[in-house]
């Protein structure tokens, strides 16, 4: 739903209603159509439910300054553009943000320097009522992105469930787990390469019985999950690496992504989850049948870890599944 602007000024109405023309860049570079793609408007009016509906049972919030504050968080961006942090850097940033505020106080100054106000403290995410909004506008960017997964199946918008360990609000990140955990779900019904092999007759795909599971299941949970799926397991292959070489990738992958949430601190978590939950399940999974346990050195160079993979691949799967894949 779009935007509306009625309790403005009339001399920023004008201007502002433009941010139900821009589109959100993110979805763009996704691969969201432009037709089919969310306004900066459409977001805002999605934060602000959100915002609204938490606000009312928080005490140590004013629901009216939450709601203004979610109304305006983004309202720079009509004359900076929705622009991805590949894009611009922090400090160029902070710089159109407050050019932007700037213009709103010319054309009204009261409510311009309310809007600035608010987003400012938005920024500095240092208030309750700042801290909400940015978990709001989170969550609902996740919601949206897996709306887009189901409607748009060939892009990737997995990137996004990160969002889910950046929202800090207890009520929302449980909404955001339980999202991720669907999304999950969904998916592993959906795939057909991913890294624990059936055995002929328990997961097949065209005349093809091979699946393959691309990274060990992220819980206990998820696990459960796979194992609902895949009864039976021919075959576990765990690519192993140093926790410093882990790091290095992530960081080598957050420099490709250009999000401005990929700081060290969030890295670090994602790097001390997979070594709490994910090398758990690992051992489990080794303890259970060492026999079709694998384990592969990843830090290695590709070609050396290509010939490994494929040396486990001969040694759990037939020949002719082989030939066949």
């Amino acid at each position: 739903m779009d935007l509306t602007f009625d309790n403005e000024p009339s001399e920023l109405r004008q201007v502002l209603e433009r941010l139900n023309k821009i589109p959100r860049t993110g979805w763009l570079k996704s691969g969201v159509p432009l037709e089919k793609c969310e306004t900066v408007g459409q977001h805002t009016h999605g934060v602000m439910n959100i915002v609204a509906e938490l606000a009312r049972s928080r005490a140590d919030i004013s629901p009216a300054r939450a709601a203004d504050m979610a109304r305006c968080h983004d309202y720079a961006e009509v004359k900076t553009g929705d622009k991805t942090p590949d894009e611009i850097t922090p400090e160029e940033k902070k710089l159109e943000e407050d050019a932007a505020y700037a213009e709103f106080c010319s054309l009204h100054r009261e409510r311009g320097e309310e809007i600035r106000e608010l987003c400012v403290e938005y920024r500095d995410d240092k208030t309750l009522t700042a801290k909400l909004v940015k978990d709001a506008d989170k969550f609902q960017r996740l919601q949206q992105a897996n709306a887009y997964r189901e409607a748009f199946p060939k892009s990737n918008f997995k990137r996004f469930q990160q969002d889910a360990d950046l929202i800090r609000d207890s009520e929302l990140k449980k909404r955001a787990h339980d999202t991720v955990r669907a999304w999950r779900s969904f998916d592993l019904q959906h795939l057909k390469c991913i890294f624990v092999i059936g055995p002929p007759g328990v997961a097949t795909s065209g005349d093809n019985n091979l699946v393959l599971i691309d990274g060990f299941p992220y819980d206990s949970a998820q696990l459960a999950g796979y194992r609902e799926i895949f009864p039976v397991v021919s075959g576990v292959i765990n690519f192993e690496a140093p926790p410093d070489v882990c790091m290095s990738r992530l960081r080598s992958r957050a420099e490709r992504s250009g999000r401005d949430d990929d700081d060290e601190s969030t890295l670090r978590k994602r790097l001390e989850g997979y070594e709490d939950r994910g090398k758990t399940i690992a051992r489990q999974l080794k303890e259970e049948n060492e026999k079709t346990y694998h384990e592969i050195n990843a830090d290695q160079d590709k070609g050396t870890v290509a010939y490994d993979f494929q040396t486990v691949l001969h040694a759990i799967l037939p020949n002719e599944m082989l030939r066949a894949a």
